[in-house]
């Protein structure tokens, strides 16, 4: 009875053993470069939002700020204070070191800076343009050129907009 059931068993042979193995590394060798192009795609993807999310949050927070705001002084393109009508402080925007930083009653907080999970950004001028600017024309409206780059993946982006002041509507 021993011997009947050893004789029914199947199993495989060395060269089906090897020739399973073999495809399995031939589709392995197929699969992994397409993974890691994935990876990579993602991961540019990634710092591409993260740059993008970092410098909407400045433009946001400083437009929502200057809206607000009354004589407007720029002490360099890349530098504005203004009194906040709601509070009645200064407030000021300031670019240093690649980052943005608001500054009230002397302490100066970043408004954009490295994440070290995705992306390192740098905020800057676009090329031949102020951060901020005042017109003459128009002095309760301030211009923002905001460019922010990942110095990781190199990508940019730049985004422009003017504020014009609620002073002269809000008493």
């Amino acid at each position: 009875m021993k011997r009947e059931f050893l004789q029914q068993q199947r199993g495989f042979t060395l060269l089906e053993l090897m020739i399973g193995f073999t495809l399995s590394i031939v589709l392995l060798a197929a699969v992994v470069p397409a993974l890691s192009i994935n990876v990579k795609v993602w991961f540019e993807g990634s710092a591409g939002t993260e740059v993008q999310q970092s410098a909407r949050h400045a433009v946001d927070t400083m437009v929502r700020e200057l809206r607000y705001g009354d004589t407007y002084s720029l002490q360099s393109s890349t530098d504005i204070s203004f009194r906040d009508i709601k509070s009645g402080t200064t407030v000021r925007y300031f670019l240093s070191g690649g980052k943005l930083y608001r500054e009230t009653v002397g302490s100066p907080q970043p408004l954009t800076g490295d994440n070290p999970v995705t992306a390192q950004v740098v905020v800057h001028s676009p090329s031949g343009e102020e951060l901020f600017s005042l017109r003459g024309d128009q002095p309760s409206v301030v211009y923002i050129a905001l460019a922010a780059t990942d110095t990781v993946t190199n990508q940019n982006v730049t985004l422009r907009t003017a504020v014009a002041g609620m002073s002269g509507y809000i008493k």
